[in-house]
C-alpha cells in the first residue's frame, strides 16, 4: 500500500499494479513525519502489515511495522518513546 498523506488516500498494490484506492484517516498533523508517540503525526517510510482487523463491514485497521529499528534507536538516543 502507498500512503498518500496529503490527499489523505491508500493504494493499494498487486506487484506494481495499483488496484484499489481508498480513504484513509491520519493523525491530527499528518502531513509533518512522526518522530513520537502521541505527537498526531503519521509515519512516513515503507511499511508491511503485520495483522489486519476488520471493525465493521466498512471499516478496517491494519497494523503496521512500525516503529521500525531506526525509530526505536532514535527515540532511545533523545529518551522518548517513538511508540508502538
Amino acid at each position: 500500500m502507498v500512503s498518500v498523506k496529503s490527499a489523505r488516500r491508500l493504494v493499494g498494490h498487486a506487484g506494481a499494479v495499483a488496484v484499489k484506492p481508498c480513504s484513509a484517516a491520519l493523525g491530527s498533523s499528518a502531513v509533518a513525519i512522526r518522530q513520537r508517540q502521541g505527537d498526531g503525526r503519521t509515519p512516513k517510510g515503507v511499511f508491511r502489515t503485520e495483522r489486519k482487523t476488520a471493525l465493521s463491514a466498512v471499516i478496517l485497521s491494519s497494523g503496521l511495522d512500525c516503529p521500525q529499528a531506526e525509530d526505536r534507536a532514535s527515540g532511545k538516543a533523545g529518551q522518548y518513546d517513538p511508540g508502538g
